[in-house]
């Protein structure tokens, strides 16, 4: 009878099930220094089983830009709270994220969360920079959860890094130029 029990109270230890996920590309043509952007949505639903558990996602950078111009990769929840998040490594392309508790995906818990990319101030503009991942980038509790994506893999489009911050001063701190309706444009 105690391992009834322990079945019943923790249904995600032996539960396998088969994990759907979509992708849609949120990726903008340009992406700032310093700007936290969304990069990718995925929606992960369960079907057979009766739940799982995610410990944690890979995702690959990609195009011409090093790991360096990435300071921080977040995955964040459907309200936008940061569940994971991985500091740059500098020298791989492949961050691993793990979330401080498991991402729980039930029949009746399905999720949608966020790959977000968090661009370093000192990022080389001009370069372009993208996330992949596959259906081996997850991991779960459950090994024998089957993992599929409606698409081989996602890899959104590429997204320019520029450093669209800009300083200005005027001197001196009062310009009079005798105009009306006068506009300065830099």
């Amino acid at each position: 009878m105690p391992l009834l029990a322990l079945i019943i109270l923790s249904p995600f230890a032996l539960a396998d099930g088969n994990i759907s996920v979509n992708g849609t590309n949120i990726a903008p043509t340009l992406i700032n220094t310093r700007t936290p952007t969304g990069m990718l949505n995925l929606s992960i639903n369960l079907t057979g089983g009766v739940g799982t558990n995610i410990t944690a996602i890979n995702i690959t950078i990609a195009g011409n830009s090093t790991p360096a111009n990435i300071s921080a990769i977040e995955v964040r929840n459907s309200t936008g709270h940061v569940i994971g998040s991985n500091n740059t490594n500098f020298s791989s392309s492949q961050f691993s994220i793990y979330f401080g508790t498991y991402l729980e995906i039930t029949r009746a818990t399905n999720k949608t969360i966020q790959i977000v990319f968090n661009i370093s101030n000192i990022a080389r503009s001009a370069t372009t920079v993208s996330a992949n991942i596959t259906n081996t980038s997850f991991t779960s509790v459950g090994t024998t959860d089957n993992i599929t994506f409606d698409a081989t893999s996602y890899q959104t489009t590429s997204s320019e890094i520029r450093n669209a911050h800009a300083n200005i001063s005027l001197t001196p701190h009062a310009v009079d130029t005798s105009t009306i309706n006068q506009t300065i444009r830099f």
